[in-house]
């Protein structure tokens, strides 16, 4: 703590790292970590039924830059700062650019990145809104998004053979099972 009024009385309370940085309206939060951090780090894979890869990555390669996967809009109307009306990823199926990104290529945010969270029809929601207000005729690019399920890859990207997560692991469910005299106990029933 400080004391501004005379800089030079101020107290060490803590040290640490600066960790997660999150924006909170028109200010930022960031997350102090300790030594003790290090010990919640992953090292390793992770076995779980989801894809540990992430889109478009090295282990995952798809490429997101082909059509299939990449469109361009422009926003024709703003709901709120978050939701716009867009025109230009009409061919597109609703839901196909969920967790996707949205790269904005003109007006106040071009260069920055948001997270799309919902699309369907001709509008679009993010997780966050951009670092400005978007407007009526800012153009962007959107890729397409991934929910990591095994069911994903196979279906909508056709890449099961680079799925890096563990679909047939039995769930909590099965682990906590256990036989019951009333019924056939021969293992037959694994869901």
């Amino acid at each position: 703590h400080v004391n501004w009024a005379d800089p030079n009385q101020r107290v060490l309370l803590k040290t640490g790292q600066i960790g997660d940085v999150k924006r909170d309206g028109a200010r930022f939060v960031a997350e102090i970590r300790g030594s003790s951090a290090a010990l919640d780090e992953t090292t390793g894979r992770v076995y779980g039924r989801l894809c540990d890869a992430d889109l478009g990555d090295a282990r995952c390669t798809i490429n997101l830059d082909l059509p299939a996967f990449k469109g361009a809009g422009v926003i024709g109307d703003v709901f709120d700062e978050q939701r716009f009306l867009v025109t230009g990823i009409e061919t597109f199926a609703d839901n196909w650019f969920v967790h996707g990104r949205v790269d904005w290529t003109s007006g106040a945010n071009a260069g920055t990145r948001g997270h799309v969270k919902a699309q369907s029809g001709g509008s679009v929601s993010l997780w966050l809104p951009p670092g400005f207000p978007a407007a009526i005729g800012d153009a962007f690019d959107i890729r397409a998004g991934c929910d990591k399920r095994f069911e994903t890859c196979r279906d909508k990207f056709a890449n099961v053979i680079n799925f890096r997560g563990f679909h047939l692991m039995p769930g909590n469910d099965f682990v906590l099972s256990y036989p019951l005299h009333a019924e056939k106990n021969d293992g037959g029933k694994r869901s």
